[in-house]
């Protein structure tokens, strides 16, 4: 692998996360978001993801005016994120890898450290 190719991780119709072969650091494309993660990060993003409930999230926020009704608050800033149902189901089979490896075999061996395929 060379140094500066892009391993894609995951792929969704709106989305995919990447990285550099020699970065720890693990990068989020979907929809008008983007993100970018140390590795240890982006499992506790993940974890926190995974946590959410969401179905309590848009009874919540059901009479806000924004059309998105749920809504995550990033850490340590005062951005937010927000998806309805089925941007969040996306999303959530995007970080937790649920439909698509390009190039796994390689990216599981060269990332053997990084230990993101796992919640460990």
């Amino acid at each position: 692998m060379m140094k500066n190719e892009i391993i894609t991780i995951n792929k969704t119709p709106n989305g995919s996360i990447f990285s550099y072969v020699d970065s720890q650091i693990i990068q989020i494309e979907y929809k008008n978001i983007f993100l970018c993660f140390h590795k240890d990060d982006f499992k506790n993003f993940r974890n926190f993801i995974n946590n959410l409930d969401i179905d309590y999230m848009e009874k919540v926020n059901v009479n806000l005016y924004n059309k998105r009704k749920i809504i995550i608050q990033m850490k340590n800033s005062k951005i937010k994120i927000v998806f309805n149902k089925s941007e969040f189901q996306e999303f959530y089979e995007l970080i937790n890898f649920k439909k698509y490896y390009e190039k796994k075999q390689e990216f599981e061996k060269f990332y053997l450290d990084l230990k993101i395929f796992s919640d460990n």
